[in-house]
């Protein structure tokens, strides 16, 4: 045999046996598939805090069908290794990956409406709040809500032996608000005095992350209480209160409420007292000693005033979702009525009358 056929001999054996998809039928077939990064910026720092905030992770892949491929959970520390990507193997084609932050862990407080091997297509992916979470005011106090993150992307995998980088971005469905009462005369507020509420109908999602009409709950505080704000005017850390001519500490109340996705264009609707109709979730404080409404308004307007004055350019709904932690400061006055207001997110902060707002 010449050298050259030995040469071309010896090239074709080694494609042979190098190739996962070579002359031999008993070969594996090449690796393929996606290695899937995902981010949690969707917020008002602009900032991926994905790593520190989510704390596991459920993927469903779907075909271009709808039909389920694969489900894949992960809650180790991997999470909150910026660099992490999870690896996953898949034939040529098109897909639909669904994520969810926050639905596996123990003290989640959102679950599907399905067992996993109950989920066959993307119409079977749907999520609901532990009822438990939301308590009630007879003998099951609220829960903080853990929360929940959703994320959904449509991605291709090619032919050949390649892993293509894709980036699954999430959104938070949860929201915090913290309610702080106090007298315009500085005198003692208790929190036991009052009920606070907040009601929509929010609690159930698709697997696009809408929120589907299912009936109107009432989030009621996972906790209340007291809390000192200085000494007329002194912050807490003042040194000496004792040595102080002004006067008692300022005695304020406070109570902390977790809701679930926050709709501008909600479907929920109910009547204030004027019978003026109006939409999406109610926040209503009352007294307990004679039910005297302090407050009773349309919660996302008075939020939305945030939204207007530092974040023009988004949309009503996208600064809904972006915002997340809320305090809300309601000055009354001795009658305990709501005389003035300070809604404040991060850093920005509302200041408004007792006004109507449409």
């Amino acid at each position: 045999m010449t050298s050259t056929a030995i040469l071309l001999l010896s090239i074709l054996l080694s494609v042979a046996t190098t190739s996962c998809s070579g002359v031999f039928d008993d070969l594996e077939e090449c690796p393929r598939g996606v290695q899937m990064r995902f981010v949690f910026d969707y917020n008002l720092e602009f900032a991926n805090s994905f790593p520190s905030q989510v704390d596991c992770l459920t993927v469903y892949i779907f075909d271009k069908e709808g039909n389920i491929v694969d489900r894949i959970t992960e809650t180790s520390s991997v999470l909150a290794d910026e660099d992490w990507r999870m690896t996953l193997d898949l034939p040529a084609g098109d897909y639909r990956a669904v994520a969810y932050g926050g639905l596996e862990c123990d003290l989640a407080s959102f679950a599907h409406t399905k067992e996993a091997k109950e989920i066959k297509t993307l119409d079977d992916l749907q999520v609901l709040i532990n009822e438990e979470h939301i308590g009630n005011e007879a003998d099951r106090p609220a829960r903080q809500l853990h929360d929940l993150y959703h994320g959904a992307l449509d991605f291709t995998v090619n032919e050949g032996i390649t892993y293509d980088k894709v980036t699954v971005r999430m959104m938070r469905d949860t929201n915090h608000i913290r309610i702080v009462l106090q007298h315009l005369d500085n005198t003692p507020v208790n929190d036991k005095d009052f009920r606070f509420e907040i009601v929509d109908d929010n609690i159930l999602f698709d697997h696009a992350n809408n929120v589907l009409p299912n009936r109107t709950v009432t989030y009621t505080p996972w906790t209340t209480g007291t809390a000192n704000a200085g000494l007329n005017g002194l912050p807490t850390d003042a040194s000496d209160y004792n040595t102080h001519a002004d006067g008692d500490l300022i005695q304020v109340a406070f109570a902390e409420l977790s809701v679930s996705r926050l709709m501008y264009k909600s479907n929920f609707s109910w009547s204030q007292p004027d019978g003026k109709t109006q939409k999406g979730p109610r926040l209503r404080i009352l007294s307990v000693e004679n039910g005297h409404t302090v407050c009773d308004l349309p919660l996302n307007n008075y939020l939305l005033l945030l939204k207007s004055e530092s974040f023009g350019k988004m949309d009503n709904q996208e600064f809904l979702d972006r915002a997340s932690r809320y305090n809300l400061v309601f000055f009354l006055d001795r009658n305990n009525a709501w005389v003035r207001m300070n809604i404040i997110v991060d850093d920005w902060t509302v200041r408004i009358n007792n006004i109507d707002l449409d």
